[in-house]
């Protein structure tokens, strides 16, 4: 009987077969390095397309809470910030001496200032750190593990925060009306008007006029009630060797620290002297920057805001509702004083509202990665990151400086205080959760740091639910670890990606305010300048401060001419993206061309006294930057910061935004 031949093949010859095949991939991949590192360079790519995604659809949810502008700048003193909008976003190297960079062995930065601290910490997305004008309802008092008030968990955390100063928080802007102290505008005879204030140019307080200050532009703040601070930003003019130079600040103005000779009371107004707000010494000084009383010139008055600061404290009054606790500063929490629920504050319809609560504050470090998770219910999960591979201690760093955690203490497994690598926080609650470890039993939940992800982990299994140890900052330490129920808790992992990692989020200025004088170093944040208003740039071209460029913006008007005649047109509510970039009298601007929008070569037309009106911020944009290679670094300064230049070159981004209006969705 012939034997019938079966088709096919035997399990083990699939097997042999299957065995061959990877060998020989393996082989093909280690003959050809690239087509590894393309695949792996894919891989990043694509994370980073999906963290970008994910980030922006995370501002859906914030609405008006979002801040007025994210900008750069330097912290000069307590309470008192110098902007820079200047740095053109796509600039990643930290600051230079001289034009010449310097980086120590250990990745310090030097510059005229001294050291600035290492480079991760002032370079790349971190050159823009300032979020201004964060905005809260006054949220609902209710009790919490630091005493009965309402919590605020701020947009951007963690966030740098060494003690009183580091957070501003203030209320709602007083209205600004313009005086003349030789008109008796304001009269201190009669009752102030609170949450109003004057702003009176030099001109209009004149020797002999009611004024303490003859002759200097300065402020007249209405509070009759209290010695309150208050949050005052403007931009002045200075002298800066015979150029004028223009200089945003946002200083925080206490009356019961600040000399009378800047700031003293006239009947119910604090009026405050801007020259010598400008030149406090030991306040300016602290960064090397020297404005003397001769340097400075004016203070643009349309650029001038006051609010009401709240007062940092350890205990509320119920006599002071504009108080704030940070309760767990560094991750962004602030308890409000549970009174400012009933405070109202007049609008300039006269009708009465509630106070909002905004917020100054800068971001600890955008290398700092925050995804936020729901715990399912049923316990034993397993949570994937946003990143593959977390940085932990030890792990080798770039120029050759090991990781050494987030740069925060929090309580460990070990019940020490540690700078850990992986921190978990609670939203409602703003406690930290204990854990980390994949076989302490008190850990709630393990990190797998290759794989980048985190199992739940239950640390007393005869109770119901999964339960984690908790634990709140709380008058200056932790308290001991209480049990909880983390399913359907909301949770920060905040942690560390290898290849430097970062998540930035930049917002330009809500609204723009037009300027007539650009400095040396450029405008100012929220400041614009219209071409050939005072004789320079094009009379098609509105500038920008190069910080913004890649930003939408709205106009409200356009008025122009073109060539098809001299009658006069208007442009109604357009939208321009600052594309491009003009140098004017050496110093670089971003600008809108309104010729993309319209058509015939229109150029300005200032027969009504102005030629654009009403412009207004459209976006957010987010980017996720990392750099795979790595740099090395000897005992040369010079040489290290020319091996960082030549390492951030390699460094990839992938950008998104959000169309906004107004600064709200």
């Amino acid at each position: 009987m012939r034997r019938r031949h079966q088709l096919g093949s035997s399990l083990l010859e699939v097997l042999v077969a299957m065995v061959v095949l990877v060998v020989g991939i393996l082989v093909l991949v280690q003959a050809y390095p690239p087509g590894l590192a393309a695949l792996r360079g894919a891989s990043k790519l694509s994370i980073a397309t999906t963290t970008a995604k994910g980030l922006i659809e995370q501002i859906d949810g914030y609405g008006a809470q979002l801040p007025h502008s994210i900008v750069g700048g330097t912290r000069v003193a307590p309470g008192l910030i110098r902007l820079d909008a200047g740095r053109s976003w796509a600039y990643l190297l930290p600051d230079k001496n001289a034009g010449v960079g310097m980086m120590a062995r250990n990745g310090d930065i030097t510059t005229a200032a001294g050291n600035i601290g290492p480079w991760g910490n002032v370079s790349m997305a971190n050159h823009f750190p300032y979020v201004l004008d964060e905005s809260w309802p006054a949220p609902e008092p209710q009790a919490t593990p630091y005493g009965y008030g309402g919590l605020v968990n701020l947009m951007f955390g963690p966030v740098q925060y060494t003690g009183p100063g580091d957070i501003q928080v203030y209320g709602s802007d007083f209205f600004r009306r313009l005086g003349s102290t030789d008109a008796l505008q304001p009269d201190p005879s009669l009752p102030a008007d609170e949450n109003t204030f004057f702003f009176v140019g030099a001109a209009d307080a004149r020797v002999g006029a009611n004024t303490p200050f003859p002759n200097e532009d300065q402020l007249w703040i209405g509070s009759p009630t209290s010695a309150r601070p208050f949050r005052i930003s403007f931009s002045f003019t200075s002298d800066a060797g015979g150029t004028p130079d223009v200089q945003s600040v946002i200083v925080a103005a206490d009356p019961s620290v600040l000399p009378p000779a800047v700031m003293v009371q006239v009947g119910g107004y604090w009026v405050v002297n801007l020259r010598a707000l400008t030149t406090l010494q030991g306040v300016y000084q602290t960064s090397g920057i020297t404005y003397g009383p001769g340097s400075y010139l004016s203070t643009d008055g349309g650029s001038v805001r006051v609010q009401r600061t709240f007062e940092e404290v350890a205990v509320f009054s119920p006599l002071q509702p504009y108080q704030f606790q940070a309760v767990a500063g560094s991750f962004g929490a602030l308890l409000i004083n549970p009174q400012l629920r009933n405070e109202k504050v007049r609008r300039a319809d006269g009708k009465l509202e509630s106070v909002r609560i905004r917020v100054d504050y800068s971001v600890l470090d955008w290398r700092i990665t925050k995804d936020s998770i729901r715990v399912p219910e049923g316990g034993g999960s397993t949570i994937k990151l946003s990143l593959n591979s977390l940085a932990s201690s030890g792990s080798p760093g770039k120029g050759r400086v090991d990781y050494d955690g987030l740069g925060m203490m929090a309580p460990a497994v070990s019940g020490n205080l540690e700078n850990l690598d992986v921190i978990m926080v609670d939203r409602q609650s703003a406690g930290v959760i204990i854990g980390g470890s994949t076989d302490d039993p008190t850990s709630a939940y393990g990190v797998n740091f290759r794989t980048g992800q985190v199992t739940m982990q239950d640390v007393d299994p005869g109770v119901g639910g999964t339960q984690g140890w908790i634990t709140h900052f709380v008058a200056g330490s932790w308290t001991p670890p209480s049990l909880v129920t983390l399913e359907g808790r909301s949770l920060d992992l905040l942690y560390r990606g290898l290849d430097e990692w970062a998540m930035q989020f930049h917002k330009a200025a809500s609204d723009y305010r037009q300027t007539g004088l650009i400095g040396r170093n450029g405008l100012q944040p929220g400041e614009c300048y219209i071409g050939a208003s005072k004789g320079i740039g094009s009379p098609s071209r509105i500038y920008f401060p190069l910080s913004d460029r890649g930003h939408t913006v709205t106009i409200g008007e356009i008025w122009y001419t073109n060539s098809m005649g001299s009658e006069l047109r208007v442009s109604r509510d357009q939208q321009f993206e600052i594309s491009g970039v003009e140098a004017l009298n050496g110093v670089d601007y971003a600008f809108v061309n309104i010729g993309d929008r319209i058509n015939n070569g229109p150029t300005f037309d200032f027969s009504n006294g102005f030629a654009v009106r009403r412009i207004t911020g459209s976006t957010v944009r987010v980017r996720v930057l990392w750099n795979s290679q790595d740099f090395s670094v000897a005992n040369d300064p010079v040489e290290n910061y020319r091996n960082l230049e030549e390492w951030m070159q390699n460094t990839r981004s992938v950008e998104t935004y959000r169309f906004v209006q107004g600064g709200t969705l």
